[in-house]
Parts: structure tokens; C-alpha cells; sequence
């Protein structure tokens, strides 16, 4: 599933997801409330939704979702969904582009000023490439990035001018330890490393951005024995 944080913080959004063999294409808000608990509430659009898939990428730009890729069964997608929360209508981008990332599913996606920079992925080998969609053009853009690593199934966030990776399994389908994007220095990767309560069940999460120095991170599996379904909120702080 995909989970996304309001520019006002008060409302979170999941889309889609699977259990088993049953693949989702529902949409719920989250309201948080005084007592730190949160209400949801499934949304249903004014047309149809989207195919249901698990393994895509969404991110939250001006009263929009955003959503891109992820797979059902046989079927992998490449297409670009945006959900238009004023009209509670969901709308597919144009394929008839020159630049479109190839169909791919555990990639990342996260707001990096006006782009929603997506990277990595598999399908079904792991991918190393990164694309810029621009989230106001409404067109997708590729960068190279030095030192590009094949990631996938990890999340990503952008703060204080690092795209922040967590969670990425590599080639070899090992674990990894975060890693960042530094912008602030023609684009190319650094390690990061995670202190503390560490989560253990960083396999098929969920995750948002919360404020300039925290992020949560929402249910996932443990990646060692690919069991212990978690229901768990973690509060994670950036230092």
C-alpha cells in the first residue's frame, strides 16, 4: 500500500495494497485527532477507481495524489494516476509521452520541490534509473544521478536537501542500511544510518513525512522471516 501525509498534517492517505492474493484499489483518509488516534474513512470517487495494484508509489501535491506503477498478478504498470481530492475524481495521465519510466513496481517516489522523483524499482530485475515528474507541468522528466545503486522495495523522502531512502532490499536481496540523494552537491549518494528503536519489519510499509524533523512509518513485515505482520506506528526523528 501507499501512504501519504496532507501539506497541513491533519489528514493521511492510503491507497491500494494486497494481502496474499487479493490486490486493493481503495482509497481511505485518516484524521487525526486530540487524543492522538486516528479515524478512517474510505473514500469513494465520483468515477471510477483505478486498477487495483500493490507496490506503487504515491506522493501528495496540492490537494492531489499522485500514484505511479505497481503490479497485479501478471500485470505490471507504468501509468501516472492523479486523484483530484477537490473533486474526488481520479484522472489517468496521457500516455503519449516522449519520456515515461518503464513499468516497475518497489520503486520510491517522494516530493522533491516541484518533482515527484521516482527511483529504482524491479521488474522483475532490479532498477537503477530515476525519473522527475513535474507535479505543475504535468511531464516526466529523467536525470542521471551518480552512483546510482539497484534498489527496490524501499521509501524515500526529501528534507533539508537529501532524498532520504529506508527500507531498500539491493540486488542481491539483502537488506540495506538508508541511504540519501544529496542535492546540495550535484546530486550523488551518501550512506545514512538509523539509531535507536530501530523498526524491524521495514518490508512492504508504509510511510509519511511529518513535520521538517520526523517521519512515521506504518505496518510492514519483518524482512528476515518475511512474517510478523505489524500494526505499529513508528515515530522516527531526523538529526
Amino acid at each position: 500500500h501507499s501512504l501519504v501525509l496532507s501539506d497541513d498534517s491533519k489528514n493521511v492517505y492510503l491507497f491500494g495494497g494486497r494481502s496474499g492474493s487479493d490486490f486493493y484499489n481503495d482509497l481511505y483518509v485518516g484524521t487525526f485527532k486530540a487524543n492522538s488516534e486516528i479515524e478512517w474513512k474510505k473514500i469513494h470517487s465520483e468515477n471510477s477507481e483505478p486498477e487495483a495494484r500493490s507496490g506503487h508509489s504515491m506522493v501528495y501535491n496540492k490537494n492531489e495524489l499522485i500514484v505511479f506503477g505497481g503490479f497485479q498478478k501478471d500485470k505490471v504498470f507504468n501509468d501516472t494516476l492523479i486523484y483530484s481530492i477537490k473533486d474526488n475524481m481520479w484522472n489517468r495521465l496521457k500516455s503519449d509521452v516522449t519520456i515515461l519510466p518503464s513499468p516497475r513496481y518497489y520503486h520510491s517516489a517522494c516530493n522533491c520541490g516541484p518533482w515527484m522523483v521516482v527511483h529504482g524499482g524491479k521488474c522483475p530485475q532490479p532498477l537503477n534509473d530515476t525519473f522527475f515528474f513535474d507535479m505543475n507541468e504535468k511531464k516526466w522528466l529523467q536525470f542521471k544521478i551518480t552512483g546510482e545503486t539497484s534498489y527496490w522495495n524501499f521509501l524515500s523522502f526529501f528534507q533539508n536537501g537529501y532524498i532520504v531512502f529506508i527500507g531498500a532490499i539491493d540486488d542481491k536481496k539483502e537488506f540495506v542500511q538508508p541511504s540519501v540523494i544529496n542535492t546540495l552537491k550535484e546530486w550523488y549518494y551518501e550512506d545514512y544510518k538509523m539509531i535507536g528503536n530501530v523498526p524491524s519489519t521495514l518490508l512492504f510499509f508504509g510511510q509519511a513525512l511529518f513535520n521538517s524533523s520526523q517521519f512515521f512509518i506504518y505496518g510492514g513485515i519483518d524482512p528476515i522471516t518475511v512474517e510478523n505482520v505489524s500494526n505499529s506506528f513508528y515515530q522516527i526523528k531526523l538529526l
